[in-house]
């Protein structure tokens, strides 16, 4: 990443702040399709509920720490099975 992109990445914290933006809501790396898909309701229905940011980021990383655990699992199974995986979609996020 260069130093432009840095400095952009800066800037553009003030600007939302400014635009009355209270919160914002990022990932780095890849993120698969599948997990923005259990994810996005789970932290909209938890901001519907008690309008704090906070805790519904919390709750969805909750949930997606314990999905991610599981499939890691699964995959582990299937691994040691030597059955082949099936691919995700995945975003990538920067």
């Amino acid at each position: 990443m260069s130093e432009g992109t840095d400095h952009n990445r800066l800037a553009l914290a003030p600007q939302l702040a400014q635009a009355g933006v209270g919160a914002v809501l990022a990932m780095q790396g890849n993120v698969a399709l599948e997990s923005i898909a259990a994810g996005m309701p789970v932290l909209f229905s938890e901001l519907r509920r008690h309008g704090c940011i906070d805790l519904a980021v919390a709750v969805m990383r909750n949930l997606l720490e314990r999905i991610w655990i599981i499939a890691a699992s699964v995959g582990n199974r299937l691994r040691a099975q030597n059955k082949p995986l099936r691919g995700s979609k995945s975003i990538s996020v920067r």
